[in-house]
Formats: structure tokens, sequence, C-alpha cells
């Protein structure tokens, strides 16, 4: 069974509309560490990588795409 959290959820909506954690950080009143902690750990529950996270760009990947 996967269990995901509420605030995954809210986190990962925040990033994907934002396309920004330093963004979503904010939108979420949480820490961009705390932010990053909360993507990790809903990558590694559903064993996928969501986003791609280059310099001062991220985007969706096929999986984050579809969820």
């Amino acid at each position: 069974m996967i269990n995901v959290s509420f605030r995954q959820i809210e986190v990962f909506l925040a990033v994907s509309s934002t396309l920004s954690f330093s963004r979503a950080a904010r939108l979420c009143h949480l820490s961009q560490p705390a932010l990053s902690a909360n993507i990790k750990r809903l990558q590694d529950t559903l064993g996928a990588r969501l986003f791609d996270r280059h310099t001062r760009k991220v985007t969706l990947t096929a999986v984050g795409k579809s969820s």
C-alpha cells in the first residue's frame, strides 16, 4: 500500500504549478530544505522521480506529468 500524505500532495502541486522549489516553499509556508525533503519522501514512496532539477529550472518528468 502506498502511503502518501496530504502535505506531500500539496507540495507536489505547488512545485508542479510554479515550477520553482523556492516559490513553492513560500506558498506552502515551508523552508526550501523542508519542501525538498517532502518531495524526496514522495518520490521514494512512489519509486519514481517526479521532477528534473537544473540550476535555475524545474521540469516535470514523464511520471510527474502523469501523476
